[in-house]
């Protein structure tokens, strides 16, 4: 029975299992023409974080970034350096990741 498997792929936008052939996900659309050369045939291949979570890194990294703006404000210097710090490292994170995910291969 092994040899009657479809080939699968996920989609790097929702995540979702659907056939190798398919050149758009059925469940969201996302084109995955450019992406099936390099999928395995068991389906095992997890793609890269989609943009949609990188978003919400880059959110995150704000959101911080924010936190350590308010504690300077509260005369907190060494929270403030900390929070300002990890925020802008989560945001060049997120950003680095969008960049690459979504440049032409």
């Amino acid at each position: 029975m092994r040899g009657n498997r479809m080939a699968t792929i996920l989609c790097g936008e929702c995540g979702n299992c659907t056939s190798a052939q398919a050149e758009t996900c059925p469940d969201c659309g996302y084109p995955l023409a450019a992406l099936i050369g390099h999928a395995p045939v068991d389906g095992s291949h997890v793609l890269p974080t989609s943009s949609r979570e990188y978003q919400l890194m880059l959110a995150l990294g704000i959101g911080v970034a924010a936190v350590g703006v308010l504690a300077l404000l509260a005369h907190s210097l060494l929270a403030a350096v900390l929070a300002i710090a990890s925020g802008l490292g989560t945001g060049l994170s997120a950003l680095l990741g969008l960049w690459h995910n979504t440049r032409v291969r």
